[in-house]
């Protein structure tokens, strides 16, 4: 269990994957969120688990107090104000906020509990077989527009001017007037109707506290705006900005694990058959939409959005949609690991703009005084932390390392991180401390992130594609005896899964070590050689040395094989040893002839560097592991017929697809 990092995000060489469990993992550099968990650590990192109840419903009757939706009085009074207060809220970040609280949402309630049957409490974090999503302050922020940087909502500041005690003294006179009429409140339609017809010196401030009681903090009693906002409101009023969206996640994060242990009540701890009816106040519509911008088969067909209309309307005609079965949500769930959408709002859509982080390519952000604000608030989505939500009780962890490829990012092990005992002033602190990063890798909108390899096997899967066998086995352990006249057979040649910690050996330093033999005159390949990084041969052949990629342009042309052989012993021949007899490999990718093994070229030298074949052909290579000959060894002869037979059928193939070539060229000069 480790404490709260002091840096964002490390770099370091790992052998990864994709997620999706296919390709051939690749020796790469990589980001990371930290914590991650350390391959020496003697404890196996948590990993948190998920159960699913074997009934198709729950004893469960939920209250979603925190789904607003919109009255028509409150989308009137809205636009009334948006054309004289836009620029005030596009200066404190909350006008995309503003004009979501105008939309409506239907609610999917087999969505809601199929997905929140998901949750771990432990981590917050969604927990599939495929890996680990949650709703993070970059959702928050994108999706319902509540900025990320801002002053705290826990301390208020006492030393008010003469104007805004007096805006203040406003407040609170028309909310006790409002209390002492014949509904006895200060309800929202009463509150809306009073400062829409009068006071309009207030309106702004009256406005905003009753947008922070009943959207954004919806608290009880439900339909009363609530004093306690009204400093707020006469800040935001004022042009500062305040950090919404961290308390709002935190309470997304309560309700939550509060709707998950509802669901975990054994039918004994029900009393006599009643439901058991949890009570949610946070914004949940964020998680059903969260879930519609990521699994594309659990969405509504979005629409297309107007200029200045927010992410959010995308998705207005949810109430033509069809309600989820659970059967359906629970399967879509759980098999979406390829269909995932790890990051959706790097997509660029109709005439939505792209946050600065978006960037073309992948970047190195200097860390500094005069810091983006764009980029600073992407790099708190990024940074582990302590959320305090709007009650007192209410500290929840944040923790991105887990879900690092929602940011473009790749994943490693994520250590768990111990939660603090700690007040809400107190993980203010710790949410705004110093970013201690010298610079910020900015990684492309287009970036796939992979997965390291222990993270699958972490994760209890592995690789479909079958890799080189452990280049961490010492190769005078790995080579085995064989017959005699011949040289031991290594089994770094061989085709095996990759080992449980074969990537900690896979570093630079260490490739000398994997290295293999080859004849006089040709250079040695390593068997983590790369040209490209992400690129390799499909058939997995490690890297050809100068001579052979000769020989191979040659054979690939349709030359003679006379003069294939006549520049391969000029290239090898200066460089043979006298006194052995070698026969050098080269391993070719199969071209137009449809064999189920491997094609070679074979090159015999004998003494004094003369060639001992007729001819140099191509021949049929079956993994025997040869790299020498005795002529001598009654086995080595017999090895040899088989390849002559093999030749000899080989030769054959090549004549017909010659002839037919030719022939293919005549009718096409024909026609």
């Amino acid at each position: 269990m480790a404490e709260l990092p002091e840096k964002i995000m490390e770099e370091r060489e790992e052998l990864m994957v994709s997620p999706s469990e296919e390709g051939i993992p690749l020796l790469r550099r990589a980001h990371f969120l930290k914590p991650t968990s350390s391959s020496s650590s003697e404890s196996p990192p948590f990993r948190p688990s998920c159960s699913l109840s074997p009934k198709p419903r729950w004893p469960l009757k939920v209250t979603y107090n925190g789904w607003r939706n919109p009255s028509q009085i409150w989308v009137q009074w809205v636009h009334r104000l948006v054309s004289t207060h836009q620029a005030t809220w596009r200066k404190t970040g909350i006008d995309d906020a503003i004009m979501c609280s105008t939309l409506k949402i239907c609610r999917d309630d087999e969505l809601l509990m199929g997905i929140a049957e998901c949750w771990s409490s432990e981590t917050n974090t969604f927990v599939f077989p495929w890996g680990e999503a949650t709703v993070t302050l970059e959702d928050v922020m994108v999706l319902a527009g509540y900025p990320v940087l801002g002053d705290s909502f826990f301390f208020q500041n006492d030393d008010d001017d003469e104007g805004t005690a007096k805006v203040r003294r406003k407040l609170d006179q028309v909310h006790l007037e409002l209390s002492r009429s014949r509904s006895k409140k200060a309800s929202h339609s009463l509150w809306m109707k009073h400062f829409m017809e009068h006071d309009r010196d207030v309106e702004h401030e009256a406005f905003l506290s009753l947008w922070l009681s009943h959207f954004v903090f919806p608290d009880f009693p439900s339909c009363v705006v609530s004093k306690r906002f009204f400093g707020f409101a006469i800040r935001l009023a004022r042009g500062v900005q305040i950090a919404l969206a961290p308390i709002v996640l935190a309470s997304i994060y309560r309700d939550l694990t509060l709707l998950k242990a509802s669901m975990n009540l054994e039918e004994s701890e029900i009393d006599h058959g009643e439901v058991c009816a949890p009570t949610l106040w946070a914004p949940l519509h964020l998680v059903q939409v969260w879930a519609w911008e990521r699994f594309v088969e659990l969405r509504p067909n979005p629409i297309g959005l107007s200029p200045g209309q927010p992410r959010l309307a995308r998705w207005l005609p949810s109430h033509l949609i069809d309600k989820h079965e659970l059967g359906n949500v629970r399967s879509i769930l759980q098999s979406a690991g390829d269909t995932f959408q790890w990051r959706p709002y790097a997509i660029m859509v109709d005439n939505l703009p792209l946050p600065a982080f978006y960037r073309e390519k992948e970047e190195l952000v200097l860390v500094s005084t005069n810091l983006d604000m764009e980029i600073e608030a992407f790099a708190r989505c990024l940074r582990v932390s302590e959320l305090g939500g709007i009650d007192i009780d209410c500290i929840e962890m944040y923790s991105p390392h887990r879900v690092a490829m929602q940011f473009g990012l790749d994943q490693d092990i994520p250590d768990h991180v111990r939660k603090l005992d700690v007040t809400r002033e107190y993980a203010w602190l710790n949410y705004t401390r110093p970013i201690k990063d010298e610079v910020l890798f900015i990684p492309s909108r287009h970036a796939e992130a992979d997965v390291t390899v222990r993270y699958l096997e972490w994760q209890g899967r592995r690789c479909s594609k079958r890799v080189k066998t452990s280049v961490c086995t010492k190769r005078k352990a790995a080579e085995d005896d064989g017959p005699s006249g011949f040289h031991k057979k290594d089994k770094m040649l061989v085709t095996g899964d990759l080992g449980k910690n074969d990537e900690n050996c896979l570093k630079k330093e260490d490739a000398a070590a994997y290295e293999l033999d080859a004849p006089p005159g040709f250079h040695k390949y390593n068997t983590l050689a790369r040209e490209n990084r992400g690129k390799h041969y499909e058939n997995h052949h490690p890297k050809l040395s100068e001579p052979a990629h000769r020989i191979d342009n040659e054979y690939r042309k349709g030359e003679e094989n006379c003069e294939i052989a006549s520049r391969a012993q000029n290239l090898a021949s200066s460089a043979s040893d006298k006194e052995t007899n070698t026969r050098a490999e080269i391993i070719l990718p199969p071209r137009e002839i449809d064999l189920k093994s491997e094609v070679v070229m074979t090159i015999g030298y004998g003494e004094g560097g003369e060639n001992t074949d007729r001819d140099i052909t191509p021949s049929v290579f079956y993994d025997v592991g040869i790299v020498g000959n005795d002529a001598g060894s009654s086995v080595g002869c017999s090895l040899l017929r088989s390849l002559v037979t093999r030749v000899s059928r080989l030769e054959k193939a090549i004549a017909r697809l010659k002839e037919a070539k030719r022939a293919e060229f005549k009718s096409f000069q024909g026609a």
